[in-house]
């Protein structure tokens, strides 16, 4: 966006796609490296620039394709951008709450109950991201099929329970049906 609409480029561009590229689970790392966190900010420093520019071309009222998840299908529909830039906002700013009180996923022990944030959901796994510097998986059927049954999409974020971990460092999770106002 930054070339597209103020011909910025961000400097830590490259050297970070690149990183992306070799590693999946490249934000997830912590602590965040200085690169990272360059990249961060100069992708962000000229957001409202670029809100004015899109603004005044009347970019945020056209309608576009948006893919939605329901019950395990994806369906497509229209929407305009500015709901969907809104809706996918609520999502992030949801996942930068989670597990707030987990110093340290190492800590993590079997049948802990934790918060996941949905990133992925495939046919035999539900990929999820917990805000703790590590990836969960869910892979048992029970869950997923539960996980579709309650029409979970990418970006809800769900109550979890670690059953184990991988060697690769993921955490081995089991989907907890509650709704998540009733967690404490």
């Amino acid at each position: 966006m930054l070339e597209d609409y103020l011909g910025k480029v961000n400097s830590k561009k490259d050297e970070i796609n690149i990183a992306m590229q070799n590693n999946e689970e490249f934000w997830e790392q912590r602590p965040l490296t200085p690169s990272m966190i360059q990249y961060a900010a100069q992708d962000v420093q000229y957001l409202p620039q670029v809100y004015e520019k899109m603004r005044g071309m009347d970019v945020f009222d056209k309608e576009i394709v948006d893919n939605v998840t329901e019950g395990g299908k994806i369906y497509q529909c229209t929407t305009k951008l500015y709901h969907k830039i809104l809706s996918d906002t609520r999502k992030c700013i949801g996942y930068g709450f989670i597990n707030r009180d987990i110093v340290d996923a190492s800590t993590l022990k079997i049948d802990t109950y934790i918060l996941a944030f949905v990133k992925n959901i495939q046919k035999r796994i539900v990929f999820c991201s917990l805000n703790l510097g590590v990836s969960g998986v869910i892979k048992d059927d029970e869950s997923i099929k539960n996980i579709k049954d309650n029409k979970k999409s990418i970006g809800d974020i769900v109550k979890v329970q670690v059953t184990g971990f991988e060697k690769s460092g993921k955490i081995v999770l089991h989907y907890f049906e509650q709704p998540l106002n009733m967690i404490s």
